[in-house]
């Protein structure tokens, strides 16, 4: 018998890093059997006291085999999601309160004799206080809903399912993330994946005049200045503009504003916006599109943890740990072509060519 082969038909998909920023790590635990077609399964799990171990398995595209017709259906509202169904393992009942709720009791009719609301409400009254839901009323006979349970969130202790909640994708996501916010293994997954994982960045400083034509780029000579940009922070703080950009060829390329910050310490870059907008730059209008050849300053390099990433914001500062300032490099396309040295000339800072690479 021929041996069979497996291929892999989904696509790999790249993110931008601005994408990534938004991504929160996953447990290992999680199981994803096919994102593209939207098969997912993911496990949050909250130790108790008694040793056993309670967990959320949030389900999409997977069809429950729980007999609804012998469970328990309410029906209520998360204060911060929505409205959901609610279906309830009697025997899970009876071990939270002592007392036996069964569907041919409710459906009898014994609610004048004993509140089996307020029953069934104290049986969940931890997954209750978790995600803030309320039980309005008892559903049996004809009131049970006739849906799909490919979408669902089921609470688990010791591997057994005993609760079901139902509802909308958007109901069930505000819930999902009700539950991983008080999940502690989440938290601690997140974070140590966030120590784990470090992005590189190359700093490259905008010239003034962006693009230039081959000659002029051809002519410069040792001793000639180029100009860069200055800006002014707050109206007093003159600052040296420039961008990070990651040092990949698995991201598409994403550009994050910052300004240089120099001294007798330390080099250090301030974080500005997420991106530069290319209208912000100064071009000569004039030049045709065919002869516009982009010059790049390079000055140096960093490494950023993922949760440094994730936390920065505009204002905040990080290290350039591989740097030679204030020598630089000015680039074609990624080429060296040209070295030089940060310099002050009449009250502005430019790049005096020293050396052609050749």
């Amino acid at each position: 018998m021929d041996n069979e082969i497996s291929v892999l038909k989904d696509p790999i998909i790249s993110w931008d890093i601005s994408s990534l920023r938004t991504v929160r790590y996953e447990e290992t635990k999680t199981t994803i059997f096919s994102s593209r077609n939207k098969k997912i399964q993911k496990i949050y799990t909250f130790p108790l006291e008694n040793n056993q171990q309670l967990s959320f398995r949030v389900t999409n595209g997977f069809l429950s085999h729980r007999n609804i017709l012998n469970s328990i259906w309410l029906k209520g509202h998360c204060i911060d999601s929505g409205d959901v169904f609610i279906c309830i393992e009697s025997s899970y009942i009876f071990q939270q309160t002592g007392c036996i709720v069964t569907p041919k009791i409710v459906e009898w009719g014994g609610d004048e004799i004993i509140s089996l609301i307020e029953l069934c409400q104290f049986s969940i009254q931890e997954t209750s206080d978790l995600i803030k839901l309320r039980i309005d009323k008892l559903l049996f006979g004809d009131d049970i809903p006739k849906i799909s349970t490919l979408n669902y969130i089921s609470l688990d202790i010791a591997n057994c399912s005993q609760l079901m909640l139902i509802s909308e994708n958007n109901v069930l996501n505000k819930i999902e993330d009700s539950i991983k916010n008080y999940c502690e293994s989440y938290w601690q997954s997140y974070d140590l994946f966030g120590k784990k994982i470090s992005l590189f960045f190359k700093f490259t400083i905008y010239p003034k005049k962006r693009f230039w034509t081959n000659h002029e780029i051809n002519s410069l000579q040792l001793g000639d200045l180029v100009s860069l940009q200055n800006f002014k922070k707050n109206h007093t703080l003159n600052c040296l503009r420039g961008y990070i950009q990651t040092v990949s060829s698995f991201f598409p390329s994403h550009r994050y504003e910052v300004y240089l910050k120099m001294n007798e310490d330390d080099t250090r870059l301030e974080f500005g916006k997420d991106d530069i907008y290319e209208d912000e730059i100064e071009n000569d209008s004039t030049l045709p599109p065919h002869e516009q050849i982009e010059l790049e300053i390079f000055a140096g390099k960093t490494k950023i943890l993922f949760n440094e990433l994730c936390s920065i914001q505009e204002g905040s500062l990080i290290e350039i740990r591989d740097h030679s300032l204030p020598s630089v490099i000015l680039s074609v396309m990624g080429t060296p072509i040209l070295e030089g040295e940060l310099v002050h000339f009449q009250e502005q800072l430019m790049v005096q060519i020293t050396r052609k690479i050749t």
